[in-house]
């Protein structure tokens, strides 16, 4: 394999690292994407969110943060602050909606980074393998590293069922250009706290 291909490779594994520390942490933090993907060696999205007014909150900047410590926890020797540019800008428009301060946000994006490393780890090689998950396929992901159980079965099985009762809509959307800003929120159990580095 010549040194593009191995730099190419290197790139797209880099790429799904970042968009899984975005999907699990939102995870974590009740928050469900609608799509993530990775294309070629060039990453679809920052993940990011569409900022309704119940998203502006440390939540969603944590979030945001995720994906650079994704990055520097996996590939610390080849992580580079260009390549977050457009994550610290998405969290900079926050910011001023929120308590807590950059530098704290930021610890508690790597706390849950680095508390969460297979399930980051595994929703990476997912998107390294299928490219898109949407955000179903991506929590399916997760909860199957959860329960120690193989993902794969479990996720070809759901594409499978969902071609079948929609070939046409799975057609068209295919081709969908991954949105730079798509994060949702969900509904938490009544009572229930999100999962946030730092607090009790």
């Amino acid at each position: 394999m010549d040194k593009w291909m191995d730099e190419a490779i290197r790139a797209r594994r880099v790429a799904a690292l970042q968009e899984a520390g975005h999907v699990v942490v939102a995870h974590r933090l009740g928050l469900c994407p609608r799509k993530v993907g990775i294309q070629g060696n060039r990453s679809l999205q920052q993940l990011g969110v569409t900022w309704h007014e119940d998203s502006r909150d440390e939540e969603a900047i944590i979030l945001v943060y995720a994906g650079v410590a994704a990055e520097w926890l996996f590939h610390p020797e080849t992580a580079h602050p260009g390549r977050a540019r457009d994550d610290y800008e998405d969290a900079g428009e926050l910011l001023p909606f929120v308590e807590g301060d950059q530098a704290t946000l930021k610890a508690r994006a790597a706390e849950l980074v680095a508390r969460h490393r297979a399930e980051i780890e595994t929703v990476a090689q997912a998107l390294f393998e299928y490219s898109v998950l949407d955000g179903d396929e991506a929590s399916m992901v997760v909860e199957a590293v959860e329960d120690g159980k193989d993902w794969r079965p479990a996720l070809e099985q759901w594409r499978a069922l969902k071609a079948a009762s929609t070939p046409e809509a799975d057609a068209n959307s295919a081709g969908d250009a991954v949105p730079r800003l798509s994060v949702v929120a969900k509904s938490r159990p009544t009572g229930s706290k999100p999962e946030l580095g730092g607090r009790g």
